[in-house]
């Protein structure tokens, strides 16, 4: 895992707005791009205000893309301004959230075998997803997830005891944002990502807690 140094935004051409220093940060939403690479997302960011402070490529490099006290990239409409986003480069989309992944990359056997979605329903979210298969995220993408959660409870104002909301609590985009750790899918309405990366912080987390690790 690798962390990098913030690509410059003139150099990315990226217009992420500033975030409001007296709002204290609430917790983290969780994301897919709908793209195969960190790459891909970076270049539809290109000029935009969208986009997310932090992105993990497919073999688990992490990239820091904003600033993450003075920026606020549009990722989760208005929980934006006060959730850092995290990106996980998956060939998952919200229009089609499965459509074959592009030849070449690292998701064929996984995709295969991958379960479906529906079967493992939670209130108002996999619901809306159908049949079909999903692509999980690579076992590199999900230990990198896993510390970089880990190292912004521990260095980052108002993450220290952020906890992760379950699935179990559903549909949450009708609510005022509030503090945790949420997947996409649970604050928009419109979306589907975030919920593999979500599902395995909560298991990771879990089997920590049941072992006393």
């Amino acid at each position: 895992m690798t962390l990098l140094v913030p690509f410059a935004r003139q150099e990315r051409g990226f217009k992420f707005p500033r975030r409001d220093s007296a709002r204290p940060l609430k917790g983290i939403v969780l994301h897919e791009t709908a793209g195969p690479s960190a790459a891909s997302a970076l270049n539809a960011w290109r000029g935009q205000s969208i986009g997310a402070q932090l992105l993990i490529d497919v073999d688990g490099t992490i990239i820091q893309c904003a600033d993450l006290l003075g920026e606020a990239p549009w990722h989760a409409s208005g929980w934006s301004p006060d959730h850092i986003g995290i990106e996980v480069a998956c060939p998952v989309t919200d229009r089609s959230p499965y459509s074959k992944p592009q030849p070449g990359g690292p998701w064929g056997e996984p995709w295969a075998s991958a379960p479906r979605l529906q079967e493992s329903r939670m209130n108002g979210v996999d619901k809306r997803l159908g049949p079909g298969l999903y692509v999980p995220p690579m076992p590199e993408q999900l230990g990198s997830l896993v510390t970089l959660v880990q190292w912004l409870r521990g260095y980052v104002p108002g993450l220290a005891d952020v906890a992760i909301l379950t699935l179990d609590e559903g549909l949450m985009s009708d609510r005022t944002p509030r503090a945790g750790i949420v997947a996409h899918a649970q604050v928009s309405s419109s979306r589907t990502d975030g919920i593999g990366p979500l599902r395995h912080l909560a298991g990771y987390e879990e089997f920590m807690r049941r072992f006393n690790l």
